[in-house]
Parts: C-alpha cells; sequence; structure tokens
C-alpha cells in the first residue's frame, strides 16, 4: 500500500486533537509548592532528631585523613 505525504500530513493533522491535553487537568504543582514541602520536611525531621542525645565522644563512621 502507497502511503503519500499528503496523506501522512492529514493523519497527523487527524491525531493532533487527541493527543492534546485535555483543558480541565491540574496544572503540575509549583516550585514555590515543593519547596514548601521540602522545608516543612527537613523540619520535621530535624525535630526527630533533637529527640535523641549523642555523645560528644561519639566516634563518627568514617575518618578524615589528610592525603
Amino acid at each position: 500500500m502507497k502511503f503519500t505525504r499528503r496523506e501522512a500530513a492529514l493523519a497527523l493533522i487527524a491525531a493532533a486533537p487527541a493527543a492534546a491535553p485535555a483543558q480541565g487537568q491540574t496544572p503540575a504543582p509549583a516550585a514555590n509548592d515543593e519547596l514548601a514541602a521540602a522545608r516543612e520536611l527537613f523540619a520535621r525531621n530535624a525535630d526527630a532528631l533533637l529527640k535523641y542525645e549523642v555523645a560528644i565522644a561519639t566516634e563518627p563512621a568514617f575518618v578524615f585523613r589528610a592525603l
């Protein structure tokens, strides 16, 4: 079957409205909302860590070495 450029163009034009997003969809969350959520999560985690007391003499799991 032969498929001409004109037929291909018509097929693309006909498929374009179906591929377009619907107007009623909600937009993606704004960057400010994500930033606020990240800050809130960070604050909650910091508050949770303040409940634990760690002695200063506690040895870290890694060692800093000069090169």
